[in-house]
């Protein structure tokens, strides 16, 4: 199985790592030479697939499916158009993916669909979350505490060109959950924890979260019902913050994500670039039987000087010429750019144990051989405002 990656950044990097343990052969296209995940990839071609779309084609059609991995909707769109002339299966939902990239699309359809969610505005009150209408993440998201703070948030997205939404400000565990659907059949996954740094940026992943009541089954059954709504055939995660006992849900993302199904993958063996595969390539797709699962955990850091951090996914973002590697400072998988002696470098640690105890005592010791190793005498893991007290030692 030859799967085509278009795109080798986050998302690029998260379908190489899954393709190869499914023991598939990747190419990956970005029109950045530096793209990180061309270094993880079988092969790659550095092309901008919407200047040069017979390039693009040529070397796609060799391939057994296409997954789109960006967010760049030229891109998206010129992929589809390419995968439907070449008759290529394409493990990726536009339709889908154009009303999760609309917070009011989205919100729309979890209204029609009596699914929890922040309220909206005025009717929430302070504090308040103003961010734009479109994308992912935390990229444009403000918290306000009054009416002029608001305005403030409003007039800078306003400046971007972009349009806003402003709603209730929840607070609690960030969950996630994927699912995989053929358009008939849709399967929900693994609830897992986001953990965020200072700037609301996905630093660490938990897998599986437990809450202890039936919150769990309501939030997969809250994924289940958009993706039957929409039909989904592709890839899906949905993203939620638990707040008095209830899973109010944030976004959708159509697309293939990054961090939580490799967290997933090491702690219920569990391979969403295979489930896709089974799903729209094999139309076989099934809910996997799962005897028993570990802890995991996988999270990013980032190393300067004699300082560690824990860091969001976008200065991970900066890696180049990352590599796999296993048992390094005792942590079972890492995907890094560290050469010994190197002053800054960053790191995705992955890690599992049989239980969380197990897990905690283990990543300690891992981030503890870390820092002797490389004289470090500092580690900063900091939470936003409010989450959690920082840790600095």
């Amino acid at each position: 199985m030859r799967i085509g990656v278009v795109g080798g950044a986050l998302q690029g990097m998260e379908s190489v790592y899954l393709a190869r343990k499914a023991g598939y052969s990747t190419l990956v296209l970005d029109r950045w030479e530096d793209a990180p995940a061309l270094s993880l990839a079988d092969e790659t071609l550095v092309v901008d697939v919407v200047r040069d779309p017979a390039k693009t084609k040529n070397a796609l059609g060799d391939c057994d499916a296409i997954l789109p991995a960006n967010e760049n909707y030229q891109a998206l769109t010129a992929v589809v158009s390419m995968a439907e002339e070449l008759g290529i299966p394409l493990l990726f939902d536009l339709n889908a993916y154009e009303i999760s990239q609309s917070k009011i699309r989205s919100n729309d359809l979890f209204a029609a669909l009596d699914i929890p969610m922040p309220a909206k505005w005025p009717g929430c009150g302070f504090p308040a979350i103003v961010k734009p209408t479109i994308g992912s993440g935390s990229t444009g998201v403000m918290k306000v505490q009054n009416e002029m703070e608001m305005m403030h948030g409003v007039e800078n997205l306003k400046n971007a060109g972009l349009e806003w939404v402003v709603e209730e400000y929840v607070h609690g565990p960030n969950i996630s959950i994927e699912i995989v659907g053929d358009g008939t059949e849709f399967v929900p996954y693994v609830i897992t924890e986001v953990i965020l740094d200072e700037d609301y940026d996905c630093k660490r992943v938990r897998s599986p979260y437990t809450y202890g009541s039936d919150l769990e089954e309501k939030f997969a059954e809250a994924a289940y019902k958009v993706a039957r709504r929409l039909g989904l055939r592709g890839i899906m995660d949905v993203e939620a913050i638990v707040m008095d006992g209830v899973a109010k849900v944030l976004e959708i993302d159509a697309r293939i994500p990054s961090q939580t199904p490799a967290a997933v993958l090491n702690s219920h063996g569990i391979n969403l670039v295979e489930q896709l595969v089974k799903g729209l390539v094999c139309n076989d797709l099934q809910v996997p039987m799962i005897t028993e699962h570990m802890e995991s955990v996988y999270e990013h850091i980032c190393i300067e000087g004699d300082v560690m951090r824990s860091c969001g996914e976008g200065v991970f973002a900066s890696v180049r010429s990352p590599y796999i590697v296993r048992g390094l400072f005792g942590v079972d998988e890492m995907i890094t750019d560290y050469q010994p002696g190197k002053c800054r470098w960053v790191a995705t640690l992955m890690m599992s144990a049989p239980t969380e105890r197990a897990l905690m005592v283990k990543r300690e010791a891992c981030l503890e051989r870390i820092m002797e190793e490389n004289d470090i005498v500092r580690y900063l893991d900091l939470f936003p405002e409010g989450y959690f007290d920082t840790s600095d030692r």
